[in-house]
């Protein structure tokens, strides 16, 4: 008899979403909440799954439409980018010199995303550098103000 996990059970405590497992048909499982019969013995009621109806609803997709578009014409602006400036434009203390990540200098909303004016290529050492420092970043001239024009 296979049992439908709650999301928490006194004797599993929490489980994560790999315990769940998906009902069908013939499969049973138990009312948290203890019952009484009428000479008051506690019990759990137990249900037995008979028929399951497909869902009608279409899942929600985690990037929208317009979004994969965007995420489309960015990688082909970037590639074009990065083959342009192999070099790594920081070139801070620990530098590997081969540039591998595109750093936007004002962030990638709207678009800023496909903004090649606000892109610095950088290798992986030097744009984590950035990313931890925003004050060194803005020091060299690497990072900017979103609002500022």
């Amino acid at each position: 008899m296979k049992v439908i996990w709650k999301a928490k059970t006194k004797e599993h405590g929490m489980l994560c979403k790999d315990c769940y497992h998906k009902p069908k048909v013939g499969d049973t499982f138990k009312e948290d909440k203890i019952s009484y019969d009428a000479n008051g013995v506690p019990y759990h009621k137990e249900f037995r799954i008979f028929d399951i109806k497909p869902s009608n609803q279409k899942p929600i997709p985690k990037v929208s439409a317009k979004q994969v578009d965007r995420l489309k014409e960015y990688k082909k602006v970037r590639d074009v980018y990065m083959k342009e400036h192999p070099i790594c434009e920081a070139q801070l203390e620990g530098c590997s010199r081969q540039a591998t990540d595109l750093h936007h200098g004002r962030g990638r909303i709207g678009s800023l995303l496909t903004d090649v004016s606000n892109f610095h290529a950088l290798c992986a050492h030097c744009h984590h550098a950035i990313e931890i420092s925003p004050s060194m970043a803005k020091e060299l001239g690497l990072s900017k103000n979103r609002l500022d024009k």
